[in-house]
């Protein structure tokens, strides 16, 4: 008996349910996919590496000329015939529908037709493009599969067949952890390949960039450098993949991991964003989870689909932002502070795979700090002992042109003679050198102000490209010294990406500072020169005075 075209329609329509189609049954190979409503480029998983077994729910013949429908339908060796029907009819969606039907285990002998897998195949045949109904009665036959499954690459009889993604995701496999959704596939007798394509969610790692010199629009990326001391703002942004709709249940786990100079706040925020939307999700519906070896700390969120108050669906980002504290803890400089991250999730739609998950590849922002070394010489470039310098950060508020001292460092001194100044864990920006302690007999070095700037490669892993000091200047902006005129013997910084570090000389020269124009050496003179020649007026009026009375 011959089965009804409409059927043909019914699996197709399961097949795109499922991010599948079929295409022509004839020398070209069936193929796996929707070009149809293909899934965005960022969201579209690769299939590479992954294994596919095709369990046959009926078999038959295939009909005549090009019209794809098979005769002769009986139940297939992929499914436990009699579960799946008991499981039919039981169902809350479709169950209704398969009522009237009562098993049959064998095709009759007259016409080669079981009566029970025709009586289902009529019924399916109905639902026309009714995604619903598509989409239960797939998950009954997963549900219902025997392990007699064929490898998807060998060949298939003529039937309707539910193919599932098999994949092993053991610790070497290196392609998307997704599972392909289990998907209706109708075929003639022949080889067919699967090219799939379903979603995969992504997590994006930053680091956000802040310029305390400066009133600018902070920035987040890859790549950032603080004082030490200084907390650092991290974001996690993770997206769903194209088939969320799909799943019944849905995992969602951020795993984060510090470096051993990043320590964590614990002030995680969690946010829903949809659009130009954003929602706070309360610390109620997420377990922050403590450090391990594995991770510095995790955000779980047990099932997406339980959440209440937001909205969720494919194009729902979930949004992590949380600080650490730079530590000096074996700071290594021109070697970056790396951390790392990388998203959980449920990665199986099909019913028997609930508590499946994968991992999308770590994602890694660096954070940098510099060191500023301050070597003290005389006038002849030799070791000069006794002297103290401060650093401060220039820092600019909000509102206001000015920069005012901010942070400040104070040097910690080594070298045989006490001469060399190290200033550890600096950023980008400006900074003021002043020498708060003279050593006896020399004169202070003017205060120096000058300006840090670093740039970074666009490599995966971020590295120093430059590191560059501007013109000294004092506090009026004038420039005192170019940085790269080292021969007036005076302010100098070379600046070294590969240890981070500003090695800098300041030069004390002995003598007595003579007093400038206008400075009070002269107005000394100038007064004391004042009361000399009122002193000589009064002393003439005095001798005239006893002339006249002798």
């Amino acid at each position: 008996m011959k089965m009804f075209k409409k059927v043909t329609a019914f699996f197709l329509a399961a097949m795109m349910v499922f991010a599948m189609t079929c295409t022509a049954f004839a020398a070209e190979p069936t193929k796996i996919g929707t070009p149809e409503t293909p899934i965005a480029d960022d969201k579209q998983a690769s299939m590479d590496g992954h294994t596919f077994t095709a369990y046959q729910i009926f078999k038959g013949e295939q009909g005549e000329g090009d019209d794809h429908t098979i005769t002769k339908i009986d139940w297939g060796s992929g499914i436990n015939a009699e579960a799946f029907l008991t499981a039919l009819k039981a169902d809350e969606t479709i169950g209704d529908q398969f009522t009237g039907i009562t098993f049959v285990a064998n095709a009759s002998e007259e016409t080669g037709v079981n009566r029970s897998a025709d009586a289902v195949a009529r019924v399916v045949a109905g639902w026309g493009d009714d995604t619903d109904y598509a989409r239960a009665f797939a998950r009954i036959a997963d549900k219902n599969k025997t392990d007699v499954g064929i490898a998807v690459g060998d060949t298939l009889t003529a039937g309707y067949y539910l193919v599932v993604d098999t994949t092993n995701f053991g610790e070497s496999f290196e392609g998307d952890q997704v599972k392909n959704l289990s998907v209706l596939q109708m075929t003639v007798e022949h080889t067919f390949e699967p090219q799939s394509k379903t979603g995969v969610p992504t997590l994006e790692k930053k680091v956000k960039e802040v310029n305390d010199s400066a009133v600018v629009v902070d920035e987040w990326g890859d790549v950032a450098d603080y004082d030490i001391g200084d907390d650092v703002e991290f974001r996690l942004t993770g997206t769903l993949p194209a088939d969320y709709d799909t799943y019944e249940k849905y995992k969602y786990v951020f795993h984060d991991k510090l470096n051993e100079n990043l320590t964590f706040n614990n002030d995680v925020k969690v946010t829903i964003v949809n659009g130009e939307t954003a929602t706070e999700l309360p610390a109620d519906n997420y377990e922050l989870g403590g450090a391990t070896d594995k991770d510095s700390f995790t955000v779980m969120i047990a099932n997406l689909k339980a959440l209440t108050g937001v909205t969720i669906d494919a194009n729902t980002k979930i949004v992590v932002t949380y600080t650490a504290k730079l530590t000096g803890n074996n700071i290594i400089y021109g070697t970056g502070i790396d951390n790392t991250a990388y998203l959980e999730y449920s990665n199986n739609p099909n019913p028997d795979g609930e508590g499946d998950t994968g991992n999308t590849p770590d994602d890694k922002v660096v954070v940098f700090t510099f060191k500023m070394v301050v070597n003290k010489v005389d006038g002849e470039e030799n070791p000069l002992q006794g002297a103290e310098f401060t650093l401060y950060k220039m820092e600019k508020q909000e509102g206001s042109d000015e920069l005012t001292e901010g942070k400040t460092w104070t040097a910690v001194v080594s070298g045989d003679k006490g001469s060399i100044f190290t200033f550890d864990g600096l950023d980008a920006g400006e900074y003021k050198l002043v020498e708060t302690k003279v050593p006896t007999g020399y004169n202070k070095a003017e205060d120096m102000y000058f300006t840090v700037t670093a740039t970074y490669t666009e490599d995966e892993v971020p590295e120093i490209e430059t590191l560059t000091v501007s013109d000294v200047r004092d506090k009026d902006g004038n420039v005192i010294k170019k940085i790269d005129n080292a021969d007036e013997n005076a302010f100098t910084i070379t600046a070294t990406t590969e240890h981070a570090t500003l090695d800098t000389t300041v030069v004390n020269l002995q003598g007595i500072l003579l007093p400038s124009t206008g400075g009070i050496g002269t107005t000394i003179f100038y007064v004391i020169g004042g009361i000399l020649v009122v002193g000589a007026g009064v002393l003439l009026v005095i001798r005239k005075r006893m002339s006249k009375a002798e």
